[in-house]
């Protein structure tokens, strides 16, 4: 049994050749534009090849530009660093030097102190504020003020160098970030896309917090260098201060010391000339007093010589006053006999005023013997 069919469409010769013509443009249109694309796509490949290869030349030797930049700063920071120890190794000498000299005039100012404590222990008239006496004080004085210039110049050098380690430590920390960022940007510049642990990274084109400028990070470490340049002066400008110093406190210690030194000689001196002085006027005292004693025995005979003759001369007048009559006559030798006994009383007057007076001249050599005698014993302990 037959089957009834939709009929198709029916298309015209010119219908058929229209649609093989278009097929045909279109094909040449599709092809066309296909090897346009081609050609962009190669042309764009080869430009992205030598644009990438270029690219990672060009920041290779930026990276080997930015290492020798580091590198010599590194340098620079290594040098200051050096510098920075030699300075405080010499400061730290001058520092010690100084406390060396410190501990040196201990001896000194005990030794002062020592002569005007036992200068202190003279009696009378020897306690006296003599040139030694001053030069002694002067000398405690110049060493008390040379003590506080050294721990002055003690206390400067310290702080020095604290100021100076601080530089150092700055200089290290520099030191230690340019290290960091020379081994970083070496393994940087070594790295290929071949090598291990190459891969896209999350936000790489970030720009990190405290990121800073070129001009910023070279004038950083300039920063450091010129503050290191400071202190290293100002360290040898304290060390020329400090050498001064120990010169000067050595020349006036020296100086005051030897003057010191004369007044103390010029004194002993004096005392030996004193006591020489004060020997031999005891010795004169004491042959003056032994010539007293002498005269004073003579007086004393002088005086006993005169009794019995006073006592012949009163007698013979007391006698005669018996005479009789007109013999009772003042005769030559009446006036010779009261002449005579007024005499002898005169001589005894005169003879026993002399020896009270030859008693108390030799009583007043006796006190001055015997103050002789106590100043030497004094000056004797004074010139130990």
């Amino acid at each position: 049994m037959s089957t009834l069919a939709k009929p198709s469409i029916k298309y015209q010769p010119p219908d058929w050749f229209t649609n093989s013509f278009a097929l045909s443009a279109n094909s040449q249109r599709q092809r066309e534009a296909s090897e346009q694309i081609r050609q962009e796509t190669r042309s764009l490949r080869l430009a992205a090849a030598l644009k990438t290869k270029w690219d990672e030349f060009n920041n290779t030797t930026r990276l080997a530009d930015r290492i020798d930049a580091i590198k010599d700063l590194r340098d620079v920071l290594e040098l200051a660093h050096s510098q920075l120890d030699a300075e405080i190794s010499m400061v730290n000498l001058g520092k010690e030097a100084v406390e060396e000299q410190m501990r040196n005039i201990i001896t000194p100012k005990e030794c002062v102190t020592e002569c005007l404590t036992l200068r202190d222990r003279r009696k009378k008239i020897d306690n006296v504020e003599d040139a030694p006496e001053i030069q002694l004080k002067k000398e405690k004085e110049v060493i008390d003020k040379s003590n506080k210039r050294l721990q002055q110049k003690v206390d400067e050098a310290f702080e020095q160098i604290v100021i100076l380690k601080e530089a150092r430590q700055q200089i290290l920390l520099d030191l230690q970030d340019k290290h960091a960022a020379m081994d970083i940007d070496i393994q940087q510049y070594k790295l290929t896309h071949t090598c291990p642990g190459v891969s896209f990274k999350l936000n790489s084109t970030r720009i990190p917090k405290g990121t800073t400028t070129p001009q910023q990070w070279e004038e950083f470490t300039r920063y450091n260098w010129r503050r290191a340049q400071a202190e290293i002066r100002s360290g040898q400008r304290l060390r020329g201060a400090i050498y001064l110093t120990l010169c000067q406190v050595s020349n006036d210690l020296e100086a005051q010391a030897q003057a010191t030194e004369f007044a103390l000689r010029q004194r002993k001196h004096d005392f030996e000339q004193a006591l020489d002085e004060l020997k031999w006027q005891k010795k004169q005292i004491e042959e003056e007093m032994a010539e007293m004693e002498n005269d004073l025995d003579q007086l004393e005979k002088a005086i006993q010589g005169l009794i019995p003759m006073g006592k012949l001369a009163q007698t013979r007048l007391e006698r005669r006053t018996y005479r009789p009559g007109v013999e009772l006559c003042r005769d030559s030798v009446q006036y010779g006999l009261t002449d005579e006994v007024r005499q002898i009383e005169l001589t005894n007057e005169a003879l026993l005023e002399k020896q009270r007076q030859a008693r108390h001249a030799l009583n007043a050599l006796h006190k001055q013997l015997n103050r002789i005698n106590d100043d030497i014993t004094l000056k004797k302990k004074v010139f130990k």
